[in-house]
């Protein structure tokens, strides 16, 4: 099944996700599998599609597995998944998504 990433960037710093992204909102038009957020020096997210495998308390059937410097996440949902990335004006950042989200 198929993913999005959502991210509202309030960051001055240099993020990318694939390409180059100025301060504001947007969403990853294309079906990921994998991708990464850097997040100037301060940190770099690694999403990694791992689709039905079960990993985590989740129940749900597909999966994305997210990691950080200092911590893994996973992200279980049905149907289309959007993870949400909110990056705050000193580089950290939250995550919530239309599915399950735990830290592992």
């Amino acid at each position: 099944m198929a993913y999005n990433i959502k991210v509202q960037n309030n960051y001055d710093g240099h993020v990318s996700v694939k390409r180059d992204y100025n301060k504001g909102s947007f969403t990853s038009s294309d079906v990921l599998g994998c991708a990464t957020v850097e997040i100037g020096d301060k940190d770099s997210l690694r999403f990694v599609d791992i689709g039905d495998k079960p990993l985590g308390p989740g129940k749900a059937t597909w999966g994305v597995v997210i990691t950080s410097r200092s911590s893994v996440w996973v992200f279980r949902y049905e149907g289309g998944g959007v993870i949400e990335l909110l990056i705050n004006p000193d580089g950290t950042f939250s995550l919530k998504g239309n599915g399950g989200l735990d830290k592992i």
